[in-house]
């Protein structure tokens, strides 16, 4: 198809229609394959890795101290403008016997300077450099 052919040619409104209804009628199937193709292609090896890689130092638990009830992982690349909003979600629940984990993966706008600005004690910020 040549680049700009759907702008010469825009479909009709009955067209985009029946389109849209042939995509709600085969939803199911569609929502299948996606899901087949994600549980394909999750590598499960991987992802352990990672998570002993955080959680595990030098064979050592990386939590010594006591133990909180709930644990929440927040992984975070480039979201200055939003994180804030996060953390101050997140320390504001009723349950306060929570550790927030917030996992940098190489951000390089304010995102880091945003999480150090918090001074809470429930707060474990890990730095991923590339």
């Amino acid at each position: 198809m040549p680049q700009g052919w759907e702008t010469l040619h825009a479909p009709s409104p009955e067209a985009i229609s029946e389109a849209v209804s042939a995509v709600v009628e085969r939803y199911d199937s569609f929502r299948q394959a996606a899901r087949r193709r994600a549980v394909e292609k999750f590598d499960v090896k991987s992802w352990l890795d990672r998570h002993d890689q955080i959680f595990f130092r030098s064979g050592k638990a990386f939590r010594t101290e006591m133990t909180p009830r709930v644990s929440i992982v927040m992984p975070m690349h480039n979201n200055g403008t939003y994180v804030r909003a996060a953390v101050e979600s997140m320390l504001c629940q009723t349950l306060g016997d929570f550790e927030f984990i917030i996992v940098d993966d190489a951000s390089t706008d304010n995102s880091m300077e945003v999480v150090r600005s918090f001074s809470d004690k429930r707060i474990v910020f890990l730095e991923e450099r590339k």
